[in-house]
């Protein structure tokens, strides 16, 4: 098994073991669930923000929570992360993902009442593009992305698959952007942290339980 393999998701982070969060963080029920693609002859449908989906004939009318377990699909967001997604093996992350995007995250689109955001990286080792929601730090058209994972010892597979290829995609709400990523230190880490933390409070107590000093990197639209 490749290292990029997910980890699985730290209690209190997007996808991670909070009842309550995720109650909030996946309504509506399934059976109230936009269909992304209705039952018409075409299997590749072009829609909102862009949107380019192929699915296999047989899959046309399936719901975004079905969506996520279809195994390959392509997803195109005409940036520079193209190429085959494999979604998270997490089920609760891919169909965050799924629901976020198919609906420009009016749905799927907090955890704890607290605004997440989905990074998209290209895995290091198998090429394929890999999502993951994380929490919203914004300031002044820049964002930053925190590699807590809860305070694991270890960094999450995103900020590695990140670093060795900083060139990424980040979509808030409707909005996707191609950003240029790149750790940040020092004074400028403290900054950041401290928004970070106004963001999410849970990250101060994430780094009391590990010895790494919790990464964070800055993302900044590529002009």
């Amino acid at each position: 098994m490749h290292e990029e393999r997910a980890q699985q998701p730290a209690a209190g982070e997007p996808g991670g073991k909070n009842p309550e969060g995720m109650r909030r963080l996946l309504r509506p029920a399934r059976s109230e669930c936009h269909k992304l693609w209705e039952p018409e002859p075409a299997s590749t449908i072009e829609g909102w923000w862009d949107l380019h989906v192929t699915a296999p004939p047989n899959r046309v009318g399936t719901t975004t929570y079905d969506l996520a377990a279809m195994r390959p699909w392509r997803y195109d967001r005409r940036v520079p992360i193209q190429g085959e997604y494999e979604p998270s093996p997490w089920k609760v992350v891919a169909d965050q993902v799924a629901l976020y995007e198919a609906t420009g995250g009016a749905e799927g689109g907090t955890l704890g009442d607290k605004p997440v955001v989905i990074l998209s990286t290209r895995g290091r080792h198998s090429g394929k593009v890999r999502k993951t929601p994380l929490m919203r730090v914004e300031h002044n058209g820049a964002y930053a992305v925190v590699a807590s994972m809860g305070g694991a010892p270890k960094h999450p597979v995103w900020y590695l698959n990140l670093i060795a290829s900083p060139a990424v995609t980040l979509q808030d709400g409707a909005n996707v952007y191609e950003m240029g990523a790149r750790k940040v230190n020092g004074d400028e880490r403290a900054r950041w942290w401290a928004r970070a933390v106004d963001a999410w409070p849970p990250y101060a107590e994430y780094q009391t339980k590990t010895d790494r000093q919790i990464p964070v990197v800055v993302l900044e639209p590529i002009r």
